[in-house]
């Protein structure tokens, strides 16, 4: 059997407090178990369901398995086969025959030694299946825009990466809510690379998923779900500034930090991670207050939870100063 890795978005999630759910007499726990098994996969099939709903996404590879306490959730970045030479002379002969008005007062011949230069100040490099893109920054006005043209054509779905990663963080965010509402809490972390996903058997393997497991253990720490900074260069963006403006734009604000004007208070909830998905952005006051009493519960319940449950009701006040 050979093993073929593709470019992934991979999420893995971990509930908190499963095991003693599990060994728990009290059906109430019970309960929450089949609420978050429901739950999980509620908003999942909600994700498919979207996808398959929107021409430019319908084609997307979207996968989740659940084991036990562990959700693990795998979206395509690239297309199953992908010619980079062929996508480049498509590029050089539009860029140069029909888009010179790029290069206005400029004469003809002088576009592509233009164009090349532009590809070495960009750090874009190609072989024969593979183009790999290293932003800089301080691009021109028209490096910029070369830059974009280039990533349409070399990598045709970049610009679908952004609407992409943000359904997925949109559904994490909306799961972790509902989850949080009922007193489940989880823990996990999202990254990209080289992954095997196997359908049928519900079976991945890959750096991204070794990846996403080692970061919900060893950084993720309190109930939250962390983002892995690798995603940043493959949405086309240049900063962790330009990150958080991106994914707070419209009304959900779906990373915490909310902006990137950093407070004292902002980096204790940070801690040791630039950004996390912002699952206290609660437009029902009846859910933030559910949630708010939890923590309460939580804070006082054990004491071997206090860190995790302290640290979330600072979370809950930088986020809603109001709730009381």
């Amino acid at each position: 059997m050979c093993i073929k890795y593709e470019n992934k978005f991979v999420v893995f999630l971990d509930v908190l407090g499963f095991k003693k759910m599990v060994l728990s007499k009290v059906d109430s726990d019970q309960f929450k178990i089949g609420l978050y098994l429901d739950t999980v996969k509620f908003f999942m099939e909600e994700v498919k369901s979207n996808i398959m709903s929107n021409n430019a996404l319908k084609d997307i590879d979207f996968h989740y398995i659940i084991i036990s306490d562990s959700v693990i959730i795998s979206m395509n970045l690239d297309k199953p086969t992908h010619s980079a030479i062929e996508d480049f002379r498509r590029l050089f002969n539009e860029l140069v025959i029909k888009d010179n008005n790029l290069y206005e007062n400029d004469y003809l011949e002088d576009a592509p030694l233009k164009i090349l230069k532009v590809l070495e100040q960009t750090n874009i490099t190609i072989d024969k299946t593979k183009v790999k893109f290293n932003p800089i920054t301080n691009k021109t006005h028209m490096e910029k825009e070369l830059f974009k043209k280039i990533k349409t054509y070399a990598d045709p779905e970049w610009e679908l990466r952004m609407p992409m990663f943000k359904l997925l963080c949109t559904a994490i965010q909306q799961l972790q809510i509902t989850l949080a509402r009922d007193d489940i809490w989880l823990r996990g972390a999202i990254t990209r690379g080289k992954t095997y996903v196997d359908k049928e058997n519900n079976q991945i393997i890959g750096e991204a998923y070794i990846k996403a497991y080692e970061l919900e253990q060893s950084h993720a720490i309190y109930p939250r779900v962390i983002i892995d900074t690798n995603i940043i260069d493959v949405l086309g963006l240049d900063s962790i500034e330009e990150f958080i403006n991106q994914m707070n734009v419209d009304d959900n604000q779906t990373i915490f930090p909310l902006s990137n004007e950093l407070t004292t208070n902002t980096n204790e909830i940070l801690e040791n991670v630039p950004f996390f998905i912002n699952y206290f952005d609660i437009k029902d006051n009846k859910s933030m207050t559910q949630i708010y009493n939890n923590i309460q519960k939580n804070i006082l319940n054990d004491i071997s939870i206090y860190k995790k449950f302290s640290w979330l009701n600072k979370y809950m006040y930088a986020v809603n100063p109001d709730i009381n």
